[in-house]
């Protein structure tokens, strides 16, 4: 996540939040497929939506058991 997170920033492209509240399901595009197959190869007129904080993820991931 974080190296996805510092290649779009390096690339110039902004992280707008769009948060979620605890338990909250996740969203998606109902035509992020569609968007893929025409996709621009530098994300032109795509938003990147950033809905984790990495520190958020990180507890998630330390405190995984199987």
């Amino acid at each position: 996540v974080q190296v996805v997170r510092e290649l779009l920033l390096s690339a110039g492209k902004k992280m707008v939040w769009h948060g979620r509240s605890r338990d909250e399901p996740a969203h998606y595009c109902s035509i992020c497929e569609d968007c893929a197959r025409r996709g621009s190869a530098n994300l032109d007129n795509f938003v990147v939506l950033e809905q984790y904080k990495t520190e958020d993820l990180m507890q998630v991931y330390d405190q995984f058991t199987l």
